[in-house]
């Protein structure tokens, strides 16, 4: 029900770029999405089974989303 699975995105997918931002971890990958508010689209480029792709997602609050 993520605003990544909307847009095609699937587990182990690895996120390379965001926008033209370089995604080098998950840290970065988060820094970088929280310059973003919710309803921004961006562009996500993702390397899947060694093949290099592009989603556009719609970004999402995770307001509703419970904390563990």
């Amino acid at each position: 029900g993520s605003a990544a699975a909307a847009a095609g995105l699937q587990n182990g997918d690895i996120i390379t770029k965001v926008n033209n931002d370089e995604i080098t971890d998950s840290d970065s990958l988060v820094a970088t999405i929280r310059t973003f508010r919710p309803g921004d689209k961006v562009t996500v480029t993702y390397l899947r089974n060694g093949q290099t792709a592009t989603a556009q997602v719609t970004l999402d609050s995770d307001a509703s989303t419970p904390s563990s």
